[in-house]
């Protein structure tokens, strides 16, 4: 079937408007009427390949999803909830592209809303990224700990002044014990609200008369988005030392180096965000 006759095929056979085009490579633009976040229209592409009609978004749709990922890649979990949703709408993947093979034309256009409802779904998942941006550098700091050699809890108790806390991390290195909390967030206000969570934790603990005497508490600050303030570092300051996590060997340093009653002699990474331009 010749490109323009594709064309005409898809528009009568559509229940809704299609808009269709032949491109100069050969192949079909087919313009559906789903929308991404950003309400562009989701384009699809239909070509002939070896006697059946191939149905393409010719990566489109990973695409937009990784650019808008934080880190710039998908974590395991978001292609797992990637690959359920393929399978659901009987999609596939092929070197990024999300396909679907008609061996008649007849399931064509069926084929045509699958692929863009796969586009636009994929594309909704960008909402999570978020909580699962997040949870993507918890996981790259359990892959960092488990690459060295100290001792690590995750979620430990410890009462402080006031009431009993959760921590993120308790790390031994050497004869030194630290108490480690990750701070990551996606969006200012949602930076501010952490900020005084881990503010309140660690003033608390370190109030505690009955707590550990060698306990070191350490910030350690997801700094792959711009969303702490100057306010933020310095309040943390106060309670703890601080580490950013786009340096580690900053955090390995704080870890492994003797305990000081004067927080200033720690060499902190050196980032505007802690001692402003």
């Amino acid at each position: 079937m010749m490109a323009h006759e594709l064309c005409q095929f898809i528009r009568q056979e559509a229940v809704t408007s299609l808009e269709c085009a032949v491109r100069a490579r050969g192949d079909v633009r087919v313009r559906t009427q789903f929308r991404m976040p950003d309400r562009d229209l989701v384009d699809v592409f239909v070509v002939e390949r070896d006697g059946q009609l191939l149905v393409t978004d010719y990566g489109e749709g990973l695409g937009w999803l990784q650019i808008h990922a934080a880190s710039g890649k998908l974590s395991a979990t978001q292609q797992a909830l990637i690959g359920d949703l393929l399978q659901t709408l009987d999609v596939n993947q092929h070197r990024g592209q999300l396909q679907v093979w008609c061996p008649s034309p007849g399931e064509l256009v069926e084929a045509i809303h699958r692929v863009g409802q796969a586009v636009v779904r994929i594309a909704d998942l960008r909402h999570t990224f978020r909580w699962r941006t997040a949870q993507t550098i918890s996981d790259e700091v359990d892959e960092w700990l488990r690459t060295q050699d100290f001792g690590c809890t995750r979620r430990v108790r410890r009462q402080g002044h006031a009431r009993l806390w959760t921590v993120d991390y308790e790390i031994i290195a050497g004869r030194r014990t630290s108490l480690v909390n990750l701070l990551s967030s996606g969006s200012s206000a949602a930076a501010k609200n952490t900020r005084h969570r881990i503010y309140t934790q660690f003033s608390d603990l370190r109030l505690n008369p009955q707590g550990p005497a060698h306990d070191c508490l350490i910030s350690l600050i997801d700094d792959t988005h711009d969303v702490w303030t100057d306010e933020d570092f310095r309040l943390l300051k106060q309670v703890s030392r601080l580490a950013l996590w786009s340096q580690p060997t900053g955090l390995e340093e704080i870890l492994t180096t003797s305990l000081s009653e004067d927080w200033d002699e720690v060499h902190l990474p050196q980032s505007p965000l802690l001692f402003g331009d």
